[in-house]
This record gives C-alpha cells, structure tokens and sequence, in this order.
C-alpha cells in the first residue's frame, strides 16, 4: 500500500512537470521575424570610349647597317707594289678608285708573249687561206666538179682560224690580268677595315680592304604578328619610319621607310623580319652599328578603342556596363598596349562604358551603380542624344 502510493506520487510529479514545460513554450512571446535587406548594386567606375579610326604606330628597336658591305679581294696573285694615299680605316673612295697595285711585271712578259703567239696564228692562217684557195683552184683546173675536204684544205683552215681565236684569247687574258694587278674600289664608299699593305704578298680572293656604303643604310626590324598586321606593306605602300639614337647625349633622327620584308618567318621566335631603307640626302651621317628606336607609321584601322590599361583584366578580357546598367564581359582584341593605355578593336559597335577597376567583383549579367560622377555623364550623354 505505501508502495503504490509512492508511485503514485512520482507519476503525478512527472505530469506536473510535463505540463508546466508545455505552458511555458505555450505562452512564451514569440519573435517577430525581420525584414530581410536586399545587397545594393556594385558601385561601376567605368570610362566611356566610342570606336574611331585609329593609326596605331608601331614601336620596335634595330641596329642602323650599310646597304652594301664587301670584302676587296686580289683577282690576281702578286705582290703589292704601292697604295693610295686614301688606303686606310675611314677614307672616302670613289668608284673605279684605285686602292693598291700588285707588281704586274711578270703580267706584262705573259703578254708580250701571247702576243707573240697571236702573230704567229694570223702568220698560220694567212699561209692556210693561200693554200686553200691554190687547191680549190688546181681541183677546177681539172674539171672535175666534186672535191673532197681534205683536197680543198678545209680541216686545215679551220684549224688555223681556231689557232688564232686560241692567241687572241690568250692575249685578251694577258691584258685582263695586267688590268686586274691594280686593285679598284667597286663603288664609292668608306674603308671599313684595311687588310694588307706594301710588300705583302696577295693570292687569289685574299681580302685586302673592307667597303661599306656610306650613303645608303639599311635597317632590319622584327615584329610581331600582331604587329606585321598593323602595317601595309607592298610594291606601293612603304610605310614611313623614324629612328632615333643618343649619340654622346645628342639625340639624332633618322627618316626611312619599309621597303620589303623576309620570306619567312623565324623559326624559333616566329617573329616577321622587315628591312627599312635610309638615303644620306637629308639625314645626318650614319653611325653604323647605333642602336635606333624605330617608328613605324601604321596603317588606318576602324572601330577601334582606346582605354586606359586598368580596363583590361587578366590581359584578355573587357567589362562593359550595358545600357540596362548590367555587365557584359567580352574578349579583347588587343591591337596594342603601353604602361597606361591599351588599344583593342571595339567589342561593341556604338560608345560604351568600360569598367576600369573591381572587375574581380563583377560576373555577367550582374546589375551595377554607376559612381556618381560616372552616372551624371552617363545622363548628361543621355539627354543629348534625345535632344539631337
């Protein structure tokens, strides 16, 4: 009996409890829930550009060279008898100059008797033209209407003209190699290097002098595609170029123009190779070997823009914050770059705004602020466009 009403006791207890809990979580104030706060739109700081027909130059480095640069080498062997009073590192010479003379007297006894043999061939010949025409004439006396070669004299004859084109052959040679002992500048032009001198001996196509043109200088350059695709180059278009040097502190100016360009490309940089011609006339003496920034003038390209270097992201992409102020990205065609602005062929065909910072923040489609300053622009270049 004590027990059960021990039970009985506990059993009311828990039911108590249970109940007070549930009136508690019953009649507790309930919270109210809060409005939620939708995120405000990026604030855009873009730039406004409008396609335009730009002429992007072309800016690339090459060594300043001559036109012509040859090795003076003797035609003859011999050994040098005299030089010219200009034979030296840094003299002008003019064409058909004579710079050195070999001893040409072992030439001249070669001569003397080619011409000996010369005498003694015509000698030949007339005796054989006499003998021919004596047997032609004792064939007819005998009346016989055929005769054969050989009676005539005819293989005689031919060896006798071919004896003497044989001597003035050699005297033809004779003379030429006299002439050659006297070693001749092949156009006008400024010594470079000075490799021989008087009682050297000189073989067969031993250099003896080095020949630069100092009038005509030429320039390679190397672009690249990008580059070769800026410029127009054919048998009517050369575009001009500049180049420029500091020479001891003093700026100097060169002016050319690209007159052709390599077959093909470098193999292992797969760069264009284009050379630009330089006259003397109305340009300040070459330095050959100076070290030039060129610029090359480019041709004209439409829809192009120009925005600073900060709008392009990641080197290859554009932001565009479109008329319903949301972002469009679009590759980037890049024309050209320098350190603050990039030049690329417009994703859009009419003006635009380009974002120019935070572009790691936006994603397509996503809706931005205009920054103030931006904004009132953007209005200002609205209500004209209604106005007009």
């Amino acid at each position: 009996m004590k027990t059960s009403s021990k039970f009985a006791l506990a059993g009311g207890a828990l039911i108590l409890g249970i109940a007070l809990i549930v009136a508690v979580f019953a009649f507790a104030p309930k919270a109210k829930p809060r409005p939620q706060l939708e995120a405000e739109p990026l604030l855009a700081y873009t730039t406004q550009a409008s396609p335009q027909t730009h002429t992007i130059d072309v800016h690339t480095q090459g060594t300043l060279e001559p036109k012509a640069r040859v090795k003076i080498a003797a035609m003859v062997s011999g050994e040098i008898a005299s030089v010219h009073s200009d034979f030296d590192v840094g003299q002008q010479v003019t064409k058909g100059q004579v710079l050195l003379a070999l001893d040409s007297r072992e030439y001249r006894y070669k001569l003397s008797r080619a011409q000996a043999q010369l005498a003694t061939a015509e000698e030949a010949l007339a005796q054989e033209l006499g003998r021919a025409f004596q047997a032609k004439k004792e064939w007819r006396d005998l009346g016989n209407a055929a005769a054969n070669d050989l009676f005539l004299r005819k293989p005689q004859l031919a060896s006798a003209k071919a004896a003497l084109a044989a001597a003035k052959a050699d005297v033809a040679q004779a003379e030429l190699n006299i002439e050659r002992t006297r070693i001749k500048a092949p156009f006008s032009g400024v010594i470079s290097q000075r490799m021989a001198d008087v009682g050297q001996w000189v073989s067969v196509s031993t250099p003896v002098a080095e020949l630069i043109d100092h009038t005509r200088a030429v320039v390679p350059l190397r672009l690249t595609h990008k580059e070769r695709a800026l410029i127009s180059l054919g048998p009517t278009q050369q575009p001009r170029a500049s180049f420029t040097s500091a020479l001891m502190g003093v700026s100097q100016t060169w002016q050319g123009a690209i007159t052709r360009i390599a077959p093909d490309v470098g193999s292992l940089n797969r760069l264009y190779t284009v050379y630009a011609d330089l006259s003397a006339e109305g340009n300040p003496a070459f330095r050959f070997g100076t070290f030039v920034n060129a610029t090359i003038a480019g041709s004209p390209i439409k829809n192009v823009v120009k925005l600073p270097h900060t709008a392009l992201y990641n080197g290859a992409w554009v932001y565009v914050v479109e008329p319903n102020n949301t972002i469009g990205i679009y590759p980037a065609n890049v024309l050209q770059s320098s350190r603050d602005f990039v030049w690329l062929l417009a994703p859009v065909d009419k003006p635009a705004r380009y974002a120019i910072r935070d572009q790691a923040l936006m994603h397509a489609g996503m809706a931005v602020t205009l920054a103030p300053q931006e904004a009132n622009a953007a209005s200002g270049a609205k209500g004209k466009a209604s106005h007009e």
